[in-house]
């Protein structure tokens, strides 16, 4: 038996039909994981955070057709920068997992999952 993770939800686990006990997605090795790892202080997830774009389509189509100038100034402003935030639920409060507070939210979560556990009688 293998230790994998789940990258819907960042939980690891240790089952041979390679499906997340959680969400019932398709579950990859831990050691395909190459991505630096974050945890979201809002959900808890474990894994590589995502690049988020700021603003909206909606206004940088207007900009363009109303004023050019502007649009290409919004675009450029929407692709630069953008901020690190969590794959399951878009927050950007994340932490660098060997951070102190990263441990503090990795130790909530196994305690929860022990908890998952021992509350399943399938296993």
């Amino acid at each position: 038996m293998t230790e994998a993770v789940c990258w819907e939800c960042g939980r690891s686990t240790k089952r041979d039909d390679g499906l997340c006990k959680r969400c019932a997605k398709e579950l990859e090795a831990a050691s395909r994981s190459r991505a630096p790892a974050e945890v979201c202080t809002n959900c808890g997830y474990h894994g590589p955070g995502t690049r988020a774009r700021r603003g909206g389509w909606r206004a940088e189509a207007a900009l363009y057709l109303l004023l050019v100038v502007p649009g290409i100034a919004y675009s450029v402003w929407r692709r630069t920068h953008l901020p690190v935030v969590c794959r399951r639920c878009g927050s950007p409060h994340i932490v660098p997992d060997d951070t102190p507070e990263g441990q503090r939210i990795l130790a909530r979560v196994a305690r929860e999952d022990a908890e998952l556990e021992m509350d399943d009688p399938a296993e």
